[in-house]
């Protein structure tokens, strides 16, 4: 078989002259949908290798990364980034808002009223610009490992943990919505997940399951999320209290 596009011999599925993958002639809806895909996701690359090792063994995944083993995994960024649109896409389909029954407290006063009048807010424009402020996650988790870790790593290297980290609790958002769009199941669960689950990361990075480290990340993960709530609703109460 000959490439179709140099017309080399075609010994692989990809042409060794000028790599072109092998394909037939013509054009399906399918090879369109994956060539777009695949060009602004790589949803075609390596994202489930990537997603198993998150939930299975996350330590290992990011010290390959940082190592230097690039093509095997989905770059966080590029994670992160698919697992907010889908999240995004998703809640929308279901028309759900994480707000819904929040903020019905009556104010004694009216500097009361206008404080929460003001997070109320504060908190819808976060969850209109989830996406923007979710960064601020993957930089909180960033922060705090270094604090506890700063001779293993820099800032950077614990940046793309952190939107590796953020990505997973993303997609488990898409789980506890549903849930919650069914009256199953309490809003904290988003929290306690990523905590949880930000902990083991943090072990299985060290590769110590001792209780002084197992201590050392869940500190970790309460600062990080900690800092995450102080930074992204200051950030959207100083955006919004300018607005007035």
């Amino acid at each position: 078989m000959a490439c179709l596009n140099c017309s080399e011999a075609l010994n692989d599925p990809y042409c060794q002259h000028c790599g072109q993958k092998s394909i037939s002639p013509g054009i399906t809806f399918q090879e369109t949908i994956s060539d777009f895909l695949s060009t602004n996701f790589s949803i075609d690359g390596p994202i489930w290798s990537t997603l198993r090792l998150l939930v299975l063994n996350p330590g290992r995944l990011f010290r390959e990364f940082i190592g230097g083993k690039r093509k095997s995994y989905y770059k966080p960024i590029q994670f992160f980034i698919v697992t907010t649109i889908v999240y995004l896409a998703y809640t929308e389909l279901i028309d759900y808002d994480p707000l819904k029954g929040e903020f019905q407290q009556t104010a004694r006063s009216e500097n009361q009223k206008a404080f929460l009048n003001l997070g109320e807010q504060a908190a819808r424009l976060m969850v209109k610009n989830i996406s923007n402020f979710l960064f601020l996650l993957a930089t909180s988790i960033a922060l705090s490992w270094k604090m506890f870790e700063w001779k293993k790593g820099t800032l950077a290297e614990y940046l793309s943990i952190g939107f590796y980290i953020s990505g997973i609790y993303v997609l488990f958002g898409v789980i506890t919505s549903t849930l919650l769009t069914l009256e199953v199941g309490n809003k904290s669960l988003n929290f306690i997940v990523l905590t949880l689950h930000s902990t083991y990361a943090f072990v299985s990075y060290a590769g110590e399951t001792s209780f002084w480290k197992i201590g050392k990340g869940l500190f970790a993960s309460l600062l990080a999320l900690i800092l995450y709530l102080i930074f992204s609703f200051s950030l959207a109460y100083l955006i919004v209290w300018i607005r007035q």
